[in-house]
């Protein structure tokens, strides 16, 4: 033990054959290699094991390193190091993950996208079967416009494709791949309102249902009420009284009933009485998100859209109109 590390010294059991990692034919020994690798930590200290290990003669053309189970060729860590990484990545920031294990920044990234790669089996889609629903997105991999469009099986919750880009083209590539079978087989793609994806469905998959998710459906509604004319037409029409009323309302009209503070629903219910626009507004948001609160049939689930857009007519806002 030396500066808060812990060295672990492992030789060989001889009395195990030796085999050829790649083609997993018994050798005997052509020479003995070390090798130095990083485990979880014991105690909160550094855990380095030193590996004997050996290089396997097979015949006089082959010669062979043999495997070793819990430590991936090239890899500087344990396989279940590597686990433990990527899933505190999962919950964590990747600098929060490299001060906690004591790596550098770039180490556990690299660790957390072979582990992922390793784990993350995909079929091709040419090899999908049985798919009924299925949903596409777009993911921000990074800050700025690098996007990856992603699809994934609602019904099984499988990730089943990523792809850079987020055009008609790239989603397309995918629909493009499957089999008759399978694209004849699929019912409804869920998916935003981007012109992009709707066009690749029409195109590839014409006899299947676009649905659009109630995440982005609210999204539109909500920029409506609150980001696009209801709420600043309010403001300027209202007096000094209702203008000091209308700042800082947004995250109120935004907000669904539960999440809001204490103090707040009393601020909110203030607002809504002084004017008839933004509750009529509130309103209908409330009833449109409601409409998925209970699971109901197709039929019934349309007949209550087709009467929310009734009254979103009747409101006479323009902007939720446009949404009906």
């Amino acid at each position: 033990m030396k500066e808060d590390v812990i060295h672990i010294d492992c030789r060989r059991d001889n009395r195990f054959a030796m085999r050829g990692n790649s083609s997993a034919q018994h050798g005997i020994l052509n020479r003995w290699l070390r090798r130095v690798i990083e485990d979880i930590p014991l105690f909160g200290m550094r855990t380095l094991v030193h590996i004997e290990y050996a290089q396997v003669f097979i015949n006089r053309s082959l010669v062979e390193i043999e495997r070793l189970p819990f430590v991936a060729p090239g890899s500087r860590v344990t396989d279940r190091f590597a686990r433990l990484i990527s899933g505190l990545c999962r919950y964590m920031p990747i600098s929060a993950v490299a001060l906690y294990v004591g790596l550098r920044w770039n180490t556990v990234k690299n660790i957390d996208k072979a582990w992922i790669k390793k784990t993350l089996l995909m079929k091709r889609p040419s090899d999908l079967e049985s798919l009924e629903y299925i949903g596409v997105d777009e993911v921000a991999r990074a800050k700025g416009h690098d996007y990856v469009t992603v699809v994934y099986d609602l019904g099984s919750a499988d990730l089943l494709w990523v792809h850079e880009g987020r055009t008609a083209a790239v989603l397309g590539q995918f629909l493009a791949a499957l089999t008759e079978e399978t694209a004849n087989g699929i019912k409804a793609l869920a998916m935003d309102m981007g012109l992009a994806y709707q066009c690749a469905v029409k195109t590839w998959l014409p006899n299947t249902d676009i649905v659009f998710d109630r995440f982005h459906v609210m999204q539109m509604y909500n920029k409506a009420l609150a980001m696009a004319t209801v709420r600043r037409s309010q403001f300027r029409k209202a007096d000094e009284e209702g203008k000091e009323m209308l700042k800082g309302s947004r995250y109120l009209l935004l907000s669904n009933k539960c999440n809001l503070k204490d103090g707040q629903q009393p601020v909110l219910n203030a607002l809504l009485a002084a004017n008839d626009a933004l509750n009529m507004s509130y309103i209908l948001k409330e009833q449109l998100q409601a409409l998925w609160d209970h699971p109901v049939s197709f039929e019934q689930m349309s007949a209550n859209l087709e009467a929310w857009c009734e009254l979103a007519d009747e409101s006479g806002l323009a902007p939720i109109k446009r949404v009906a």
